[in-house]
């Protein structure tokens, strides 16, 4: 009787060794039925799902700052009218492409034509009145040469032709200014682009620098984006972007900065950087609201890890050979999408943990499961 008690103490005994054993060994729930021997040095072995393991590569990295912005026309230009008058024809519309001289608008010239025939015939009794002024002062010096005229009258002929002389430049000056006005009473398109607005119908009366029409270039395009400052601290001038719609339909455009504010708005602490769009703008109007990104930084061929792999300072878990070690390395720059730059005895192909593992030492059996 005492004899069958020890053996059935001495199985109870294993079997709780064997359960002890079996819950030391860590699987997920896929595989929680599973069964896992201890390996040949009797050491546990720990199945580790791929999904939690990733390989070592070599990856090229950027990092952008996010930019949203509103399309300008680089060339955008307000036509004014230069003398006041009545439109007589008006033949451009918002939407017409115009070349650099085409007809914007006529003006009624009928006072101008007055003004300009005022002044011509002023030119004209000008230069007469010299002409007269001309000959008195060749008579009083051949009178004066007889000691027959006064040396007063000399020099008072003198001063009626400087006089005279001044009156038939400034004749000369408002009648050329008459032609000019003349002139303007037609305006054409100072650049080739496309009307944007037209605020004058015919018939209208046109004040002297009254804004008559608003032309842009549509094919050279920038962004003019408003961009926090702490954010604007590391774009420069060249750097390249990407931009799109916000719903990312449509076609990406690239862009490069092209200027950036030096003055921070002082009450929304953000700056002004204006990029321009490279090649073909692709439909995309002045007005259109662009976000997208600026590439501030690239490296190519960096060791990148996640950061959570980082078992702790300057350490982390590798699979190799079946067994689990800890690797030391020296972390450097962070980058997007929290990866981390390493240095050290890793190379391409490894397998590294992507979380730390509790309960797992180094040296530990590892046996991988499931797809990657």
């Amino acid at each position: 009787m005492q004899r069958i008690h020890i053996e059935f103490c001495g199985r109870v005994a294993a079997l709780a060794a064997f359960l002890l054993t079996t819950s030391l060994v860590s699987v997920p729930s896929s595989f929680a039925g599973t069964v896992v021997p201890p390996v040949e040095n009797g050491s546990v072995e720990r199945i580790v799902a791929n999904s939690e393991v990733f390989t070592v590569e070599r990856q090229a990295v950027a990092r952008t700052v996010p930019v949203s912005g509103t399309l300008v026309a680089r060339h955008m230009v307000t036509v004014s009218a230069r003398v006041a008058g009545i439109a007589i024809d008006v033949p451009k519309q918002p939407g017409d492409r115009v070349e650099v001289g085409d007809l914007l608008l006529s003006l009624d010239t009928e006072d101008l034509e007055l003004q300009f025939a005022m002044k011509e015939a002023a030119l004209q009794s000008a230069q007469a009145s010299l002409v007269v002024a001309e000959n008195n002062l060749k008579r009083q010096k051949a009178l004066e040469g007889r000691g027959v005229a006064s040396a007063s009258a000399l020099e008072d002929a003198m001063a009626e032709l400087r006089r005279l002389e001044a009156s038939t430049r400034m004749a000369n000056a408002e009648l050329d200014a008459a032609r000019l006005g003349l002139a303007r009473a037609r305006i054409t398109a100072p650049i080739s682009g496309i009307i944007a607005s037209r605020t004058v119908e015919p018939g209208q009366l046109v004040g002297n620098g009254q804004a008559v029409f608003t032309m842009l270039d549509p094919e050279n395009l920038l962004l003019e984006a408003v961009i926090p400052f702490s954010d604007s601290i590391d774009i420069k001038v060249g750097m390249r972007a990407d931009l799109g719609l916000p719903q990312a339909m449509g076609e990406r455009l690239e862009a490069v900065v092209e200027r950036i504010n030096p003055e921070v708005d002082r009450k929304a602490r953000s700056a002004t950087v204006w990029l321009d769009i490279l090649g073909d703008v692709k439909g995309y109007r002045p007005g259109s609201f662009l976000t997208g990104s600026i590439e501030t930084m690239r490296s190519g061929d960096l060791l990148l890890v996640p950061a959570s792999a980082l078992v702790e300072a300057g350490k982390v878990g590798r699979i190799r050979d079946g067994r689990y070690e800890q690797i030391e390395v020296l972390s450097g720059q962070e980058w997007p999408n929290e990866l981390v730059e390493i240095t050290g005895p890793i190379s391409v192909g490894d397998t590294l943990l992507r979380n730390p593992m509790k309960g797992l030492d180094a040296g530990d059996p590892v046996k991988l499961i499931g797809e990657q």
